[in-house]
């Protein structure tokens, strides 16, 4: 099944500039053009039931965020519009990182939870490669590590998105749902009866909101512990002609 490699900061960008719908309909014209199309009204109303737009506004609203962006271009003499390549997005934004998550069409039913997933999965592959780096350094090299399932908390999406931690929270469970991620609550048991949970909720509030209890069993809740099922690659080093084209005027899609 044929795939597109999305800058894995691309899928970053778009939640936390409030351009998720927009983004998406992006990708739908790239996927069914070759660069640049025109959009006759049978196209619109195409793009309405895949996109479940309710109009042909929505259509209209969701192009102009794109010519906004620079995302997609257009020529009011020919009525063409030019669907600009994920390079040319990386040159305008300032994207440096090769690394990128394959898409496929059907996440387009699914999207918001395969931005929140890619977003997490980074953060996996980053604490990932710590944990190598880390073994490399120890000398295990020649070794093969096992490593377990990383911890993401909600704060860190938050951060990294701009959005809420119980924003954040939602996302999360959305690419879970989605199945694009699995999660595992991380609780560790303590050493306090049932009976005296309340008190010491009282008695140490810097840790009230992570005690919970299960089954007359009191734990603390760490941030959870996710496995992803995403697949990531590096994209190809943008090449020196592209960048020239784009300081020198010229275009590439």
């Amino acid at each position: 099944m044929k795939y597109y490699l999305i800058p894995v900061e691309l899928c970053q960008f778009c939640p936390k500039n409030k351009i998720s719908k927009p983004f998406k309909l992006y990708l739908y014209l790239k996927v069914h053009c070759s660069g640049k199309m025109k959009i006759p009204k049978n196209d619109i109303e195409l793009i309405k039931s895949a996109l479940e737009y309710k109009s042909d506004r929505s259509v209209a609203n969701n192009l102009k965020r794109l010519l906004d962006y620079n995302f997609i271009g257009y020529n009011a003499s020919s009525g063409f519009y030019f669907i600009r390549g994920f390079d040319k997005i990386r040159i305008m934004y300032g994207f440096t990182r090769r690394k990128a998550v394959c898409f496929h069409m059907s996440d387009l039913k699914h999207f918001k939870g395969f931005l929140a997933g890619a977003v997490i999965t980074n953060l996996i592959l980053v604490q990932e490669g710590r944990e190598k780096a880390a073994e490399r350094r120890k000398g295990r090299s020649n070794q093969t590590a096992s490593f377990p399932l990383f911890p993401i908390a909600n704060s860190v999406i938050a951060k990294i998105l701009d959005i809420s931690e119980s924003t954040a929270s939602l996302y999360k469970r959305n690419a879970h749902d989605s199945g694009y991620i699995t999660i595992t609550k991380n609780l560790e048991p303590m050493p306090i009866s049932y009976q005296s949970f309340h008190l010491f909720k009282k008695s140490n509030p810097e840790e009230s909101q992570k005690i919970i209890v299960r089954r007359n069993l009191v734990y603390l809740q760490g941030p959870d512990l996710i496995d992803s099922n995403m697949k990531f690659k590096r994209r190809k080093k943008i090449e020196p002609y592209y960048k020239g084209s784009v300081r020198g005027g010229g275009d590439f899609y």
